[in-house]
């Protein structure tokens, strides 16, 4: 907000755009930096699977399965944390990708995480080029942020889930 009220009135319009999100990142070392980030990131969660499987069943049984619970835990928020600041410094504030995209994925692949971290890493992108997509045609020759397009759908989404889940355990199932 200080930022937006002190700068010129041609730099307010990326500023706007960063807040809601937007891919279009001309710096080529920036885009080579968060691709590089994100599989390496990957690469580390994907390390960390069999931990996390283990603490589905909870921190006191994955410690008697020989899983440091404390030191994973702290290692993939460290992970997580390093990328998503890597990931919002280059393209703004994306919201809902990264909330409902691992649920979705959740219910189609199961709760394995050898196959969730890579379909959340594939479906979240794919989410995103589409919103992408969307959001660069929708209004054209003017282009929407992105996180127009991923809250509205996120959220439209996130309600479908949120009334799926209801619904089986009204019904018992």
């Amino acid at each position: 907000m200080f930022l937006m009220s002190i700068t010129t009135s041609e730099n307010l319009h990326g500023i706007v755009f960063w807040i809601m999100g937007s891919l279009d990142e001309p710096n080529k070392m920036l885009i080579q930096i968060t691709l590089y980030s994100a599989l390496a990131g990957l690469l580390i969660s994907y390390l960390f699977a069999r931990p996390l499987n283990a603490l589905l069943l909870g921190q006191e049984k994955a410690a008697y399965l020989g899983i440091n619970s404390k030191t994973t835990i702290r290692l993939l928020f460290l992970t997580a944390s390093l990328l998503t600041g890597i990931c919002v410094s280059v393209a703004g504030v994306i919201g809902f990708v990264g909330l409902v995209i691992p649920h979705l994925i959740r219910l189609v692949a199961g709760s394995d995480y050898r196959f969730l971290l890579i379909g959340s890493f594939l479906g979240g992108g794919l989410f995103l080029v589409l919103s992408d997509i969307v959001a660069r045609t929708i209004i054209s020759p003017n282009e929407l942020p992105i996180g127009v397009i991923t809250g509205i759908a996120g959220g439209i989404l996130f309600i479908i889930v949120l009334n799926q889940s209801r619904n089986k355990k009204r019904h018992g199932i």
